[in-house]
Order: C-alpha cells, then sequence, then structure tokens
C-alpha cells in the first residue's frame, strides 16, 4: 500500500489523527512481505506522527524515509524489544522526538510451526520473550504517560493462532494466547482511566516473496518452516485467497482512532473466516 492509498483509505472515515504520536514494533517489514510497514503508512496517513522501530536498522529508515517523503513525520529506532536497556533507549528517542506515546502497536512477533515435543527451550524462551514479554515491557513503559494524559490505546498483533490455535507451533500458539490475556487484562484495569487495549488477529496473510522476520532479523525461507506450507495450504483451500498486509493497516487505523472509542479488550479476527471454520 502506498502512503497515497493509505491516506484515501484514512480520508473515507476522515480519521484525524494529528498531533498524536504512534510507535510501532516490527514496523521496518518490505513492502509486500510484513504487515508492519503497512500499519506505519496507514498510521502517518491519518496523521500520526510515527516511530518506527525494528531489529534492522536499515528497513526501519526506509519506512521512516517514504513517511517523511509523502510529508508526514517519522523517526526510526534500531532496538530488540524483549531487551529492557533497548526499550529504556527507545522510550527516550521517542520522548525526544514527539514527546508522549498516544498510540503503542505491538507488532513484531515471531514463530515456527514446531511441534511441542521438537521445540528447544532455546525457542521457547526466545518466543516468550518476543511475544509476551516484549508487549509487556512496552505496554509498562508508555502506560504512565498515557495515564498521565487520560487517554491511549495499546494495539496488540495476536495472531489467529491465539484464538483457535490449530497445529501452529506450540511456543507460538502458547505465547499469543498470552497475549490475548494479557490484552484483555490491560482493556479491564486501565478502562475507566481512559485507556484502551485491544487486539487484532491477523491470519492467512502473506505477502509477495519470502518472509521478513523483523523479530530476527532476516529473511525466512520455506526450509525455516517445513511443515508449515504443507498444512497452511490446506487451510487456504478454504478460500479463495490469502489476506495481503496492507488489508491489515486499515484496521489498525480505525481502532487507534476516535470512531474506535468504544472498543476495548476485543480481539478482532482478520482471516477471511478461518477462524469461523
Amino acid at each position: 500500500m502506498t502512503m497515497t492509498s493509505s491516506r484515501a483509505t484514512a480520508s473515507k472515515l476522515q480519521i484525524d489523527l494529528g498531533g498524536r504520536t504512534a510507535l510501532v514494533t516490527g514496523g521496518g517489514g518490505a513492502p509486500g512481505r510484513g504487515m508492519g510497514r503497512e500499519i506505519c503508512l496507514g498510521l502517518a496517513a491519518a496523521g500520526a506522527n510515527v516511530i518506527v522501530v525494528d531489529l534492522n536498522a536499515e528497513t526501519a529508515k526506509e519506512t521512516a524515509r517514504i513517511i517523511v517523503d509523502e510529508g508526514g513525520k517519522a523517526v526510526p529506532i534500531r532496538a530488540d524489544v524483549s531487551s529492557p536497556t533497548d526499550i529504556a533507549v527507545m522510550a527516550e528517542t521517542a520522548r525526544n522526538a514527539f514527546g508522549s506515546v498516544d498510540i503503542l502497536v505491538n507488532h513484531v512477533g515471531i514463530g515456527n510451526h514446531v511441534s511441542l515435543l521438537d521445540t528447544t527451550d532455546e525457542w521457547w524462551d526466545r518466543c516468550q520473550a518476543v511475544n509476551v514479554r516484549a508487549p509487556f515491557l512496552t505496554a509498562r513503559t508508555f502506560l504512565p504517560g498515557m495515564l498521565a494524559k487520560g487517554s491511549g490505546v495499546i494495539i496488540n498483533t495476536i495472531s489467529s493462532c491465539g484464538l483457535a490455535a490449530g497445529r501452529a507451533g506450540a511456543a507460538y500458539t502458547a505465547s499469543k494466547h498470552a497475549l490475548v490475556g494479557l490484552t484483555k487484562n490491560i482493556a479491564a484495569c486501565y478502562a475507566d482511566q481512559g485507556i484502551r487495549c485491544v487486539g487484532i488477529a491477523p491470519g492467512r496473510v502473506r505477502g509477495d516473496g519470502p518472509e521478513w522476520s523483523s523479530a530476527e532479523n532476516r529473511l525466512l525461507g520455506p526450509e525455516d518452516q517445513p511443515e508449515l506450507w504443507s498444512s497452511l495450504r490446506q487451510a487456504l483451500d478454504l478460500s479463495p485467497r490469502h489476506g495481503r498486509p496492507e488489508e491489515i493497516a486499515p484496521a489498525v487505523v480505525f481502532l487507534a482512532s476516535d470512531y474506535a472509542s468504544f472498543i476495548n479488550g476485543a480481539i478482532l479476527p482478520i482471516d477471511g473466516g478461518w477462524t469461523a471454520i
């Protein structure tokens, strides 16, 4: 999705995020490969200042450059969001650039389709660190600023595997179910203080070409997840097509806006009906 088409989508709903600052983890995903960049472009198109966070500094810079070239405001930050040290640096950089964060999008995540018996301790720990600990750390870091203003939105990318599980990897499925719990807990605890916390659950979303792992800073191919591709194709047979990364961004922009002011603690499936089957 280009900046222009993102702006067109936002203008139809007259969504105005002007004056607000959004921070997106995993925002450096290359066009056609990841959802993070599309989410950043969509938020910028609605007028938000965007802080683009990614483990890969170059892709974060590229996302920010596109936004700035289109007249928006963006700052790239290289960070491992599972690291408290990196989180502290990220928060200081964001504060110096735009002040407090109004919209936090915890998008970055990692996963595979390895079964329980084939899951190593190392992979389990890394998966929980990126998919659960990182959203916990970022929420704990930026929530005080939101509470001070009496408003703020946290949007967590959960995946359909957090709702339906199926035969996804044991570590990945567990982490995404945990993120559902964290999302609902934040919503329940801070709703009366002006904070909303919601989740999106994309499923069957594929870009063109190999996937970029913003959490691992590398490209992923079929050899990385040999069991994924056959099971994914079986699921895709139930629907005429898979989703595209640019079909996720408008939902995030909407949930971040005042149009969604009465939506809290909800998890929105964006999967073409996969979890309805």
